[in-house]
C-alpha cells in the first residue's frame, strides 16, 4: 500500500466489529496518513483528525496554492527554531480532545484508538515540563545526517519518549478518576522503530531490521479478563495479533481476513508459523521482506537497492540481537527453510488481499503535511 493509498470499505477494522457489537466507538489522530481523506474514519460515531498548524497564519485557502508550498519547504530549510505544530498535533492536545471524549462516554461500552506522533521526526528538544524550545532535527531539512549526529538525535528521541510517558500517564489517571481503568483493556503499541545508523542510515521506512519493527506491545487486562497462561510477557507476539485481541473480550465476530490471534490465549496453542512474524517493505525502490522467530530472522531484499542493502542476510538474533554477523552462507538450510515460510505467508497475505481502495486525492496543505513527515519527496 502506498502512502496515499485509500483503505477499501470492503475492509473491517477493529472499530467497525466493536461498533457493530453495540460499542460506541471514537478515534482521535494527529497523524496525516489517518486523515479521513485515507479511510480510516470507518466504523467511528466520532473522529477527530487534528491536523498541523498553518504556517504563518495561512488560510485553507491560500494553503491550497503552489506559492504555499515553495514558501514551506523553504521556511523549513531556512528557519533557525521549529514548532511541533508545523509537523503534528503533540499528545497534550490530543490529551485534551480525548479527556473530553471520555468526560461525554464514560457510561457506554466504547472503543478509542489514540494516536500520538511525539516520538516521530522532527526529534525536538524538550524540558522537564515537556515545553519546547524550538530546536529539533528533522528529516525535511536533513535527509541524510553525518554519523556523528546519531547521539544528539537518540537523546532528543529518548526525551520525546518521557514526554509522551507523562501524557500517557495522565491519560491513565484520568481513566482512575472517571472509574474506567480496571474495568478497561488498554493495549499500547507502534507501528515502526527509528534508525540511528545502527545499520548505516536514518529514520524509518527503508530497512527490516529490528530497530525498524520491534516495537513495544503492552497489554493491561480489564479486571477478571487476564490470560489464564502464567507468563503472556514472554510469549512472541505480533502487530496483527492486536485487533483480535481488542475484538475477542467484546464477544463480536473476529473477522476472517484478520490472520493474528488474540493474546489472551496461550503461545502453547500458536502452530509454527503463528510463532513467526512476517514483514514487507516497499519504499522509495527498496523491497523487502523477512521473516522473524524467536531465534533467527531472515532479510531478503531487491538487487541494487538504492538503500545498499544485502540481498539475503540471515541473523541469529537470540545471539546477536543487533543483527551484525550475517551467517546466510553459513546457514543455507536454516534460510532455505526460514525463505519457505516467508512465500507462504506472502502468499497467504495476498490471497486476503481486499480489492477497492484507490488512491487519496490530497489538497496541497495534505501533501506538503506528509513531505514534512518525509512520506512524499
Amino acid at each position: 500500500m502506498s502512502k496515499t493509498a485509500v483503505l477499501a470499505d470492503e475492509i473491517t477494522l477493529v472499530s467497525e466489529a466493536l461498533k457493530g457489537a453495540g460499542y460506541t466507538t471514537g478515534g482521535i489522530v494527529s497523524n496525516i496518513n489517518l486523515a479521513p481523506s485515507f479511510g480510516f474514519q470507518q466504523g467511528y460515531d466520532e473522529y477527530y483528525y487534528l491536523a498541523p498548524d498553518y504556517l504563518a497564519g495561512a488560510s485553507e485557502s491560500s494553503s491550497k496554492l503552489i506559492l504555499y508550498q515553495i514558501a514551506r519547504s523553504v521556511w523549513f530549510k531556512l528557519k533557525r527554531g521549529y514548532r511541533v505544530g508545523d509537523f503534528y498535533q503533540d499528545s497534550t492536545t490530543v490529551n485534551a480532545v480525548a479527556f473530553d471524549w471520555l468526560e461525554r462516554h464514560k457510561d457506554a461500552r466504547f472503543f478509542l484508538f489514540l494516536h500520538y506522533m511525539d516520538p516521530h521526526d522532527p526529534y525536538f528538544e524538550r524540558g522537564k515540563d515537556g515545553s519546547y524550545d524550538g530546536t529539533a532535527v528533522a528529516r525535511v531539512s536533513n535527509q541524510h545526517p553525518e554519523p556523528e549526529l546519531a547521539a544528539e538525535m537518540q537523546r532528543l528521541y529518548a526525551g520525546e519518549i518521557r514526554s509522551l510517558d507523562a501524557n500517557i500517564a495522565r491519560l491513565l489517571d484520568r481513566l482512575r478518576a472517571l472509574d474506567l481503568y480496571d474495568d478497561t483493556l488498554i493495549v499500547l503499541t507502534a507501528d515502526h522503530g527509528e534508525e540511528f545508523h545502527e545499520h548505516g542510515g536514518f529514520w524509518h521506512g527503508l530497512t527490516l531490521y529490528d530497530e525498524q519493527i520491534r516495537v513495544p506491545l503492552i497489554v493491561k487486562w480489564p479486571r477478571g479478563g487476564e490470560p489464564d497462561h502464567a507468563s503472556p510477557d514472554a510469549e512472541f507476539a505480533r502487530l496483527i495479533d492486536v485487533a483480535p485481541t481488542l475484538i475477542a473480550p467484546s464477544g463480536a465476530e473476529i473477522p476472517e481476513a484478520m490472520r493474528g490471534l488474540d493474546l489472551a490465549r496461550s503461545g502453547s496453542e500458536r502452530s509454527e508459523t503463528e510463532r513467526m512474524a512476517f514483514v514487507e517493505e516497499d519504499h522509495e525502490g527498496n523491497v523487502i521482506r523477512a521473516l522473524r522467530t524467536e531465534t533467527w530472522k531472515l532479510i531478503e531484499s531487491n538487487e541494487g537497492n538504492p538503500r545498499g542493502l544485502p540481498p539475503h542476510e540471515l541473523f541469529d538474533v537470540e545471539r546477536d540481537p543487533g543483527e551484525t554477523r550475517n551467517l546466510y552462507e553459513s546457514y543455507g538450510d536454516v534460510a532455505a527453510s526460514l525463505r519457505a515460510h516467508s512465500d507462504a505467508q506472502q502468499q497467504l497475505a495476498r490471497a486476503d488481499a481486499v480489492e477497492g481502495g484507490g488512491t487519496a486525492e490530497l489538497s496541497d496543505e495534505q501533501r506538503a503535511a506528509l513531505q514534512a513527515l518525509g512520506y512524499l519527496e
